[in-house]
C-alpha cells in the first residue's frame, strides 16, 4: 500500500526531493520504475529499476546488462552507486557514482561518467509492463 500511495503522490506531482540519500530512499520505497538513458551521442535506451530491500535492481533490457543501484557503496556526495555484474555485450560501464532527484513528473538518475552528460527519466511502473519506447523527443533535462 505504501508503494501506491508514494507512485499517486508522484503522479500527482505532490511528492519531490532535492538528490540526497532520503530521495534514494523515496524511490526505493516506491518500488520499481522505467524510463530512458539519455546519453550524450547515443540513441536514448531503456532501463528498469527493481526495489530489493533497501537498494535497486537494474537492468538495461537492449544492452543485456543487469546489475544494482547500491546506496552502501556510494562515494561522499552521491546517493548510490551502479555496479554492473552480468555485461554480456561489454556495453555498460560499472562503478559509476548516482545522483537521484524526485520531481513531480517522476525520477532523474543522473551518471558520473567522465565528461559525456548522461541521465535517466523514470516513471513508477508494474512489473511486467513493457520497457518504453525510448525517443530524443522525450528529453528532458
Amino acid at each position: 500500500m505504501k508503494r501506491l500511495f508514494l507512485a499517486g503522490l508522484l503522479w500527482l506531482g505532490g511528492l519531490s526531493a532535492a538528490a540526497s540519500e532520503s530521495a534514494f530512499d523515496a524511490a526505493v520505497q516506491a518500488g520499481s520504475w522505467q524510463g530512458c538513458v539519455y546519453e550524450e551521442g547515443y540513441t536514448p535506451y531503456p532501463i528498469r529499476l527493481t526495489a530489493r530491500g533497501e537498494d535497486f535492481f537494474v537492468s538495461y533490457p537492449e544492452l543485456d546488462c543487469i546489475g544494482g543501484h547500491n546506496a552502501g557503496l556510494k562515494p561522499d556526495g552521491f546517493d548510490a552507486m551502479e555496479v554492473i555484474v552480468v555485461n554480456t555485450a561489454q556495453r555498460c560501464a560499472t562503478n559509476l557514482p548516482l545522483r537521484y532527484t524526485l520531481r513531480p513528473d517522476g525520477l532523474r538518475i543522473d551518471y558520473f561518467a567522465g565528461a559525456r552528460g548522461t541521465y535517466a527519466l523514470l516513471h513508477p511502473s508494474l512489473p511486467g509492463t513493457p520497457a518504453p519506447d525510448c525517443d530524443q523527443q522525450h528529453a528532458v533535462s
